[in-house]
């Protein structure tokens, strides 16, 4: 969190802000509470949930605040409809909200025992239990590979389609059950199941193409000086959100090796970067969530065109 607010200092008097995962509004409520009265506030979240927690959190605020219940895809046209051009913060905090979690009907965790639900926006969409209805055995190891990185892809993958097919399969404990059926051990301290519910809320959601989606859309929309921050949680947001970056700041490498141009030449970047931060010590013990959070951002120079 303290890394998120060093980086949140705006340079322009009244700066348009952009929270794209609301969640408990922890972060929303620290930025707006910096924010000048002709400041702009812009809070996206796809849970309802989040949006009630907010709007309550953040009630009284000194700027303009707007919520929004959409995904990052719809995040432009949400702008759009604002009459919003351009973002000077952006600030995207990935995975799964601790109330999400913690909170057993939605279906997360395997902590506490609640129905195959994993949506986000709990309104719209299939469940987990109806998408595991209709996938094949062999598409359903390839995104427990994918999504999970799980290496008994293919035998966590029978023995959930079996249970389905026994009626053994209604809730998340019997679907952490059907895991430890046949990856029986813990591996440094994380339960047999860990990857797989990972994998499959990844599934269940979209978060791969929503991230691409956004990490696409949002650069371009930048203002000059404009920054935008993501935290993510594991090796498959970072990798995502790392290389979209690289490829922004180094243009150049998207140049044939045999295409001749001079230095001059080479397309320039309006961007710039940095290596991830990640949480102290202080940070994780107040938060052990917060272990394998790292925290990219990306900024637009302030003579950008």
């Amino acid at each position: 969190m303290d890394a998120v607010l060093e980086r949140a200092r705006f340079a322009v008097p009244c700066p348009v802000v952009v929270d794209a995962t609301l969640g408990g509004a922890g972060h929303a409520a620290a930025m707006v509470a910096r924010m000048p009265p002709g400041g702009v506030f812009v809070g996206l979240d796809r849970d309802p949930e989040a949006l009630g927690r907010a709007r309550e959190r953040l009630a009284g605020a000194p700027c303009v605040v707007h919520l929004c219940h959409a995904e990052f895809s719809a995040l432009p046209v949400e702008l759009d409809r604002l009459g919003l051009p351009t973002v000077d913060l952006l600030l995207a905090d990935l995975g799964v909200s601790s109330f999400q979690f913690d909170e057993a009907h939605r279906g997360f965790s395997f902590s506490a025992e609640g129905p195959l639900d994993m949506r986000m926006n709990p309104e719209a969409g299939e469940t987990l239990l109806e998408k595991l209805a209709h996938v094949e055995a062999a598409r359903l190891a390839s995104i427990l590979r994918e999504y999970g990185e799980e290496q008994a892809a293919g035998p966590v993958a029978r023995s959930i389609l079996r249970a389905l097919e026994e009626g053994r399969l209604r809730t998340t404990a019997e679907l952490a059950a059907a895991v430890t059926r046949v990856v029986p051990s813990f591996t440094r301290n994380l339960h047999p199941a860990t990857k797989t519910f990972q994998a499959l809320r990844i599934w269940v959601n979209g978060e791969l193409d929503e991230l691409e989606a956004l990490l696409a859309d949002l650069p371009p929309r930048l203002a000059p000086g404009g920054r935008m921050l993501v935290i993510s949680f594991h090796s498959l947001e970072d990798r995502l959100v790392k290389r979209a970056f690289a490829a922004l700041c180094h243009p150049e490498r998207n140049i044939p090796a045999h295409v001749p141009l001079t230095r001059d030449q080479l397309p320039k970047s309006r961007y710039r970067t940095e290596g991830p931060i990640v949480p102290g010590e202080g940070e994780v013990e107040a938060n052990p969530r917060a272990r394998s959070a790292k925290l990219r951002m990306l900024w637009t120079l302030e003579d950008a065109t």
